[in-house]
């Protein structure tokens, strides 16, 4: 995350090739079997999810009252359930 007017233009252009061609790539991916992009959308939310509720497990308010810390507290075991699900099925799927 930076300026891209600090970068070269031929240096900019190489990157945004790079980045087509990946995008290219990750379509026809998609266009072929689109089961591991999509595992691999849903591990990127999960893993976004799993920090999330352990930033809120150690709120103080959280941390304070039980029966929220136990709702979140299973909330994590669920997600994390999911993780290895998802880790397993993309294993698969390569």
């Amino acid at each position: 995350a930076g300026d891209e007017d600090l970068l070269p233009r031929e240096l900019l252009a190489l990157v945004r090739g790079l980045e087509a061609q990946v995008s290219r790539r990750d379509e026809l991916d998609a266009a072929l079997d689109p089961d591991p992009v999509l595992g691999r959308v849903e591990a990127q939310y999960v893993d976004r999810e799993l920090r999330a509720l352990q930033r809120q497990l150690q709120e103080p308010r959280v941390m304070a009252d039980k029966e929220l810390q136990g709702r979140l507290e299973g909330r994590l075991t669920g997600l994390l359930a999911r993780k290895s699900q998802l880790a397993r099925q993309l294993r698969v799927s390569r």
